[in-house]
């Protein structure tokens, strides 16, 4: 059977109805392509759109709305429902959605510490330590006194990844109560090319030393912590689509 488009709230608006009504059910405002994709590969299973199957699948798409989670008005009371499951002592477990996933293909929502956002569509996390230069924008280095030690390289121009953010935490210092705060996250797109940064105050001969080429990305974007790092990931496609914190 092949499916007119869904939206999430389409979905959201049917309990148990035949696979065909639900088919051509009237569309709401239009989801990304991912949820969509999503929406269609429930449908596809021929689940029977009831209790906790049903629960997991509404709560999954509620999640996977960039817009929010309870964005769509139909979202409501199964979002409602998982914050209760979620603020229960000790915490429950995200309702799955069975039929949502094959083998080598999974959708699915999990509890983690995260207190970033997901990368644009299109861009991926820059790996920990990695360096990016954005495509068209100008590299360059100087050397600049580093205490009693002499002098260190500092680039301008360059962002250095953290990765994906997962797990990480600001340090409030313990006991020496030196807080250290948490970097913002870099998501590149496709890589185009490198470039060599130019000198800026022609102290590379005194050191006998320059940096290595940068790799050069089309895109290059920041994305800050936020305040809270309790977060569900939404995976979509074995792929982060979705941060949602809470």
């Amino acid at each position: 059977m092949k499916f007119h488009p869904l939206t999430v709230a389409a979905i959201l608006s049917i309990s148990v109805l035949p696979m065909q009504a639900m088919a051509q059910t009237a569309a709401a405002p239009q989801v990304s392509q991912q949820a969509q994709d999503l929406v269609n590969k429930i449908l596809a299973a021929q689940p029977p759109f009831t209790g906790d199957a049903a629960l997991g699948c509404k709560i999954l798409l509620c999640l996977a709305n960039p817009n929010g989670p309870e964005a769509v008005t139909q979202c409501i009371q199964p979002i409602q429902t998982l914050w209760h499951i979620l603020s229960e002592t000790p915490p429950g477990q995200i309702p799955v959605c069975p039929m949502a996933s094959t083998p080598g293909n999974k959708n699915y929502a999990t509890q983690a510490v995260n207190y970033y956002n997901a990368c644009p569509a299109g861009t991926t996390p820059l790996a920990a330590g990695a360096q990016a230069a954005l495509q068209g924008q100008p590299v360059t280095y100087s050397w600049v006194r580093d205490g009693d030690d002499g002098y260190s390289m500092q680039l301008t121009g360059v962002s250095t990844g953290i990765g994906d953010g997962e797990g990480l935490t600001p340090d409030y210092g313990g006991r020496d109560g030196n807080y250290t705060p948490l970097q913002p996250m870099t998501c590149v797109g496709q890589q185009v090319g490198t470039i060599t940064p130019k000198d800026s105050n022609s102290m590379w001969s005194w050191y006998g030393q320059k940096p290595p080429a940068i790799p050069v990305y089309n895109q290059v974007t920041t994305i800050q912590p936020g305040m809270n790092g309790r977060a569900i990931d939404v995976f979509i496609n074995n792929a982060l689509h979705n941060v949602v914190h809470y």
